[in-house]
C-alpha cells in the first residue's frame, strides 16, 4: 500500500514510494516520466532520490502536477520540500509548524469533506422532526 503524502516527513520516501507503487501510476518507467515532467536529467533525479541532493521548488511543482496532487496535497508537498531545503534550524521549525497545521486542519473531518454549510437551528427542528427526511438523506 502507498504511503499518503500527509502521512510522511520525508518527501524523497514518499516519492520513492510513490514512484514504485504500480497501482499509483508508478512502476516501470516512472523515474524516467518524472525526471521529464521536472525538465532534468534522469540522473539527477536518481540523486535526488538516493543522495543528498534536493529538488528545488520549481522542480517540486513539476512533480505536483505529475503526481496529481490536489491543492491540499501539493502546499503539503511543498513545505516537505522547503524543510529539507532549510539552512537554518529555525527556519526548519518555522516550517514544521506550518506542516503540523496543515496536519491538524486535515484531522478536521468537516475540512476534509468540504463542509461548507451547517443546517441553522430552525432547519434542524424541521429535519428531525420527521422521520423520512433522514431516511431519505
Amino acid at each position: 500500500m502507498s504511503l499518503d503524502v500527509f502521512e510522511c516527513l520525508d518527501y524523497k520516501a514518499y516519492l520513492t514510494d510513490r514512484l514504485d507503487d504500480a497501482s499509483r501510476g508508478g512502476g516501470r518507467g516512472s523515474r524516467a516520466r518524472l525526471s521529464v515532467a521536472m525538465n532534468c536529467q534522469t540522473a539527477y533525479t536518481a540523486q535526488v532520490l538516493n543522495g543528498p541532493a534536493n529538488l528545488s521548488l520549481e522542480q517540486a511543482e513539476a512533480a505536483n502536477e505529475f503526481l496529481a496532487h490536489t491543492e491540499e496535497e501539493a502546499e503539503f508537498f511543498l513545505l516537505l520540500v522547503q524543510i529539507a531545503r532549510a539552512g537554518s534550524s529555525k527556519l526548519r521549525q518555522r516550517f514544521e509548524r506550518k506542516l503540523q497545521l496543515l496536519r491538524e486542519n486535515r484531522l478536521m473531518l468537516k475540512n476534509r469533506l468540504g463542509v461548507k454549510q451547517t443546517l441553522s437551528r430552525e432547519q434542524q427542528v424541521v429535519y428531525y422532526s420527521i422521520w423520512y427526511y433522514s431516511a431519505i438523506h
